[in-house]
Parts: C-alpha cells; structure tokens; sequence
C-alpha cells in the first residue's frame, strides 16, 4: 500500500507471464479502497542470484529498479517505467541493517547528485523503497509530490509496517484548508488573508507554504496570513499548501487568483456575475451554476492534481451537470475562462 497526495494506492502480485524467454510476476494496481477493481500495470522480476530487481513495462521494455548487492560508493543507473523515471543514477552512500517483525534486512541510504537532498531514497531489502515497492527512484528530485510506503504483506502476513502512520490504508490526509478562494483585494489598500487549517486534532504543527505569491504580498508560513498592498489592478495566481509536520507532507492546497480591482468596482461585479459548484466533495454527479447579467459562454478545464486536463467543455449561464462518477479520487481544479482567455474563477473539487 503506497500513500501519495490524491490518496493511497495498492499494488498485487498475481500471475506468472514469460516475456523474451524470461518469466516474470504480473503486477496490478487498484485505487479501490475496496480493492475490486485492479488494473494490469505491468511485470517484476527479480535475479535472486545477483541480487536485481527489474520492471518491465508494455511497449517500453525491462528497467532495473533496485540493485540489493550494492556497496558504499557505488552507483545504479534506474529506468523505473512503473514511475516514468529513467535516466536516474543514484549512489549509494550509507548501509546500515534494520529489525522488521523479527527479521533482519539491509537497509541501504542513495542520493542523486543532481539534487540539493543527501538522501533521495532508502531501500529495505527483500521489500522496496520506502517511497514504494515500485517507486525506485522518485525521490531524486525530479517528481513533485509525495509518496510513502504504508506497508507491505507476503502471504498475507504483514512483513513492514510504516510507524508514522500505523495502518495500510489513507483516504485523505489532513489538514485541509477551510478555504475555497481568496479575498477580492482594493488596489493600493492593505489586503490580509488568513488561511484557516481544518481537522488538526492529534496534529502537532503545520505549516504553510507559498508557491507562487504575487510580488507585493507576503505569507507568514507560520500563521497562514497573506498579507501586502496591491499596487495594480489585474487577476493574479496565488498558490498556497498546508504542510503536516508531524509527516512533513503537504496535505492541501489552495490554487486561485487574487483579483485587484478598483474599490468601488467590487460591488458591482458581485452583482453581475457568479459562479458556483457544488457539491464538493462530488460523487456522482458535479453542478455548476452560474449567474450573468448577459449571455456569455465560459470555458471550462477540469485538471487532476497532476496537472493534466482530463475534460474541457463549454458552460453556458445557467445550470450546467458534469458526470464524476468515472473520477479517481483526489483532488481537481476547475478553471474557467471567458471569451479573451482572461481565467475568471478557479475551484477546487475532491472526489
């Protein structure tokens, strides 16, 4: 079971397979909490004899992913087609052995020289990278996110359990943050915006972090208050996350515009023009209503946490149905646009 930001996913071993004369496991992954529905990623296969580990995937061929007859200095160069990742040479920098469930295993410490991180993975032997079984190397540097190995059972028999979570499964992580959008700002007034967390019982210490804060404004990441004095009028992104500490993983994130405009424009815009969606989360079916003194048509993208649009379409005024039920869950953006491409709102829907 592997934790990452949209949820948890599980991966299986079922089947054999021979592919080029080489026979391999067949591997399947389920984001089902149910775990009914599985899908065929790919096939592992390993070189007991020299210690090698291997994933092969479709029309892209075997990778090596884990090397467990390492020493102190030595490097691996990974293709994990599981994780789209190639061309990572990692180096091993540290052994040292670990007591899991009475066994002991190797435990080996690798850093990328392309990173600012001395230590990019960690490997257990006979079960994987702590960032999942099939996750060699993710943690170089070169995807965003997060990922984390829950556990991992053989058998049926639980042989590693992550401590800093204690179970095998995670719907959502927290906290979340309360809020959908930002203020609207006055230009060349104070704006102060406080980010309020959710669901912080049995947290110890967050913080907040800010992406891409427009120039002008400043985000205290201890308290979440943006807070600066906008000096022009326009429609500025503003990308906040909410950090556990307890785990060290961003656990939300709020992804809108903050628009500047003339004080005594505010009134009237609120007037003219809304938009709402709703319910959030969404289930099977996600409502957009939206209300304009004119007959207008708004573009709508809809992008996954990864930030790849998954559906776009035309919304017209009015009450508009989009069909969720197909989504995975995790975390979506909304964003609409008008007739000269200017983004007019942005909303964030998990599933």
């Amino acid at each position: 079971m592997v934790a990452h930001c949209s949820g948890t996913t599980s991966n299986m071993f079922q089947g054999d397979t021979v592919i080029g004369g080489k026979t391999y496991l067949k591997v399947y992954k389920s984001q089902d909490s149910l775990q009914i529905n599985w899908d065929h990623v790919g096939e592992l296969r390993e070189d007991t004899i020299n210690h090698l580990v291997y994933f092969h995937k479709f029309w892209h061929g075997e990778g090596l992913i884990y090397d467990f007859n390492l020493e102190i200095g030595d490097s691996i160069y990974i293709d994990n087609y599981y994780i789209n990742v190639t061309d990572v040479i990692l180096i091993c920098n540290g052994i040292d052995s670990v007591n899991i469930n009475g066994s002991i295993r190797k435990r080996f410490f690798l850093y990328s020289e392309y990173s600012s991180d001395y230590c990019n993975d960690v490997w257990i032997e006979g079960i994987g990278s702590i960032y999942g079984l099939f996750n060699s190397g993710i943690g170089a540097g070169y995807l965003g996110g997060f990922s984390k190995l829950l556990c991992c059972s053989s058998n049926d028999t639980i042989i590693y359990m992550d401590t800093t979570f204690n179970t095998c499964y995670i719907d959502e992580f927290f906290p979340k943050i309360t809020s959908e959008y930002y203020d609207t700002a006055y230009l060349s007034t104070n704006y102060e915006f406080q980010l309020q967390p959710s669901d912080t019982t049995n947290i110890d210490s967050i913080y907040w972090r800010g992406e891409c804060i427009p120039e002008g404004f400043f985000l205290n990441e201890s308290t979440g208050v943006l807070s600066g004095v906008p000096a022009s009028i326009g429609s500025f992104p503003c990308l906040i996350t909410v950090v556990n500490y307890d785990i060290g993983y961003i656990t939300d994130i709020l992804d809108s515009y903050i628009e500047v405009l003339y004080p005594d424009q505010i009134q009237e815009i609120s007037k003219q023009f809304d938009i709402k969606v709703y319910p959030n989360p969404c289930r099977t079916s996600l409502y957009i209503n939206i209300v304009t003194k004119e007959k207008v048509d708004y573009y709508l993208e809809i992008y996954n946490y990864s930030g790849i649009v998954i559906e776009e379409k035309i919304i017209r005024n009015g009450l508009s149905e989009i069909d969720c039920s197909g989504y995975k869950k995790g975390i979506y953006l909304l964003k609409f646009t008008d007739s000269e491409n200017k983004i007019v709102k942005i909303e964030k829907v998990t599933r």
